[in-house]
């Protein structure tokens, strides 16, 4: 998967009224029905590409709300080719040419349309909702590559599907959710479950996943190389849902990513998206609590935490490794949020995650991954010679913009100010 962006798109009552009433005469010009669907999908073709936007309009509340679309697009595909590297957030730009084919795609969709209707349609309308990311790590070797693959399956199985009971905010406890599962449409990748999103973690092993829209363009000897290399990236792919998300910057504050497009600069974000939404992927995955694994020499009769521990924290740890049910521990006593106290407590201080059990837990494997995949370490398809022309980045995406733009010219609807692009170099 390439950069994805999802945007929600809410028009002005105005605007949204003059839609409403196209919509309707179009479903009854298509329908005998008279009422308009609740919820309508479509799905565009772009012009000169082989991507498609998806656009789903979802109908007023009857509150008072206005009529909501939701378009959903991946840049990297409409603008360089299928199955594009992704080198940048690049959001302040892409945004502003995507909500341009939404407008092109509207008028296409409905030609009764007046122009002026989706002039009324800026970026004051648009919110990011989700955005997809990815990270790539390369490899010795396929052989690594596989290993590490296994590496983060193993890893995320333990911390995350380890459990067999977890804490509630009421004095219930239920079986744990399972967060690990198949890509049900690729063998080679699993997903994870996140508070703010999923990760997908995924190797890239056959033509179907290489770069390049048009293979006949492209001599067999150079795809076969970009092949090789590419079956030697570990791709993790992290999908943000930005309402969902939240992080702490250099001085401790609690921030979100900004919903608005225009607030996607460096001056506005001086440690950038791509390191924060990283650095959260990793808290999520325990690859910053130094848990104890089984390469530590851990005696779990008279267990000593690497910092001291007060005695009620020791009694805890201890009756963890005697294999005891801690929910109902005298310290604990049922309580989700004792347990909660204790678990955060004693994965900061002792190492251990007492929601999983030891002979479980034990098999993590976040202090060797934590300092593999490291943000300093990703592989930059940008500045790679042989992955540079099929990645979505600075110097890429101005000619790609361009070449777009050309594309869509006599297309109704189409209206995009793309001067800041021209004398670009290629």
């Amino acid at each position: 998967m390439t950069l994805n962006i999802h945007l929600t798109i809410t028009p002005s009552t105005e605007t949204s009224a003059a839609l409403a009433q196209a919509h309707k005469e179009q479903q009854n010009t298509a329908s005998t029905e008279g009422s308009t669907p609740r919820r309508l999908k479509y799905e565009w073709q772009i012009p000169g590409t082989s991507s498609t936007l998806d656009i789903v309009r979802i109908e007023a509340d009857g509150k008072g709300q206005s009529a909501v679309y939701h378009c959903i697009g991946h840049p990297g595909e409409y603008l360089i080719g299928r199955n594009t590297l992704s080198g940048n957030s690049l959001i302040d730009i892409l945004v502003p040419v995507q909500l341009a084919l939404f407008k092109a795609a509207m008028q296409a969709l409905l030609p009764e349309l007046a122009d002026e209707v989706l002039e009324g349609i800026t970026l004051a309308h648009c919110k990011l909702d989700t955005l997809t990311m990815g990270y790539y790590f390369e490899c010795e070797n396929p052989t690594e590559t596989y290993r590490a693959w296994l590496n983060w399956y193993q890893h995320a199985k333990v911390v995350f599907d380890g459990g067999n009971r977890m804490p509630t905010r009421t004095n219930t406890w239920r079986k744990s959710p399972v967060r690990v599962t198949s890509d049900t449409e690729c063998r080679d990748a699993f997903m994870v479950a996140l508070p703010f999103g999923q990760a997908r973690v995924a190797l890239k092993r056959d033509f179907g996943s290489c770069p390049s829209a048009k293979p006949s363009l492209q001599q067999p000897e150079e795809r076969m190389v970009m092949l090789a290399q590419l079956r030697c990236l570990l791709c993790i792919e992290v999908t943000v849902e930005l309402s969902k998300f939240y992080y702490t910057d250099n001085s401790g504050l609690d921030l979100q990513l900004p919903r608005d497009c225009q607030l996607w600069k460096r001056s506005a974000m001086p440690q950038g998206p791509v390191a924060i939404i990283w650095n959260r992927f990793h808290w999520e995955n325990w690859l910053q609590a130094e848990l104890l694994g089984e390469n530590d020499e851990v005696e779990p009769e008279g267990f000593q935490a690497k910092a001291p521990l007060a005695w009620e924290m020791q009694e805890v740890a201890t009756a963890y490794f005697d294999g005891g049910y801690l929910p109902k521990h005298p310290q604990i006593e049922g309580n989700p949020k004792k347990f909660e106290k204790y678990r955060e407590a004693l994965i900061a201080r002792a190492g251990i995650d007492i929601l999983n059990p030891w002979n479980v837990a034990q098999l993590n494997l976040g202090q060797a991954l934590s300092r593999e995949f490291m943000l300093e370490k990703r592989f930059l398809p940008q500045v790679n010679e042989v992955f540079a022309p099929h990645t979505l980045a600075q110097q890429t995406v101005g000619p790609a913009i361009l070449k777009l733009d050309a594309a869509m010219q006599g297309k109704p609807g189409w209206s995009f100010d793309a001067s800041a692009y021209e004398g670009v170099p290629k």
